[in-house]
């Protein structure tokens, strides 16, 4: 099946006043590789325990993200990066959520140069292996399905900075914000690499 099919009801949809939209996977095609699994079960359990696993996931993220803040550790970025703890988790992230890109880079520019590469070397390899198996056509999809799917932005679940100020109106604030963030954080990380 169509990994970026709509396919209710597990599909989810939103309704509000004034906009309804499908909120079907975004993911990368490397993802189909891993729904498969999920295929294994009933749609509905799969669903489920999808869910539970992102979930515990989260719950652990946070968990640990307090840990080291109530030890008196920095949190931030390189917080977040430990709990990865390796270039390899990096590059696995990546392949399935592109928008992680940043980190090698960040990295990369602060002097972290062999998890950056091996982050990136990853998140390439994982690619070309689902490129090889689906051929590149479910690339295309994918790419087409993200590049129409701007109105999705004003969903509420949507926390990122595009997201927020496109329900204020203002789109281009959102995209002006996470600039701002990438390049202080980048700032921040070239001084903690040059320590």
């Amino acid at each position: 099946m169509d990994p970026y099919g709509i396919y209710p009801p597990l599909t989810p949809h939103v309704v509000f006043p004034d906009f309804k939209s499908w909120n079907p996977n975004l993911n990368p095609p490397i993802s189909a590789l891993l729904f498969q699994v999920l295929d294994l079960v009933e749609p509905t359990l799969s669903f489920r325990i999808w869910l539970a696993v992102s979930i515990a996931c989260y719950v652990a993220a946070v968990i640990l993200l307090l840990r080291r803040s109530s030890s008196g550790l920095e949190v931030g970025l390189i917080a977040i990066l430990g709990v990865c703890a390796a270039g390899i988790m990096i590059g696995l992230l990546i392949s399935m959520k592109p928008n992680f890109a940043v980190w090698p880079v960040l990295l990369f520019l602060a002097g972290h140069r062999v998890p950056s590469v091996v982050a990136i070397a990853t998140a390439v390899i994982i690619a070309a292996v689902h490129l090889v198996i689906f051929g590149p056509g479910i690339y295309l999809d994918w790419l087409h399905l993200v590049a129409t799917d701007g109105g999705r932005a004003v969903f509420l679940t949507n926390a990122s900075f595009a997201g927020l100020a496109a329900r204020a109106g203002l789109p281009a604030l959102g995209t002006a914000l996470a600039v701002a963030l990438l390049l202080r954080s980048q700032r921040g990380l070239f001084f903690a690499g040059r320590r």
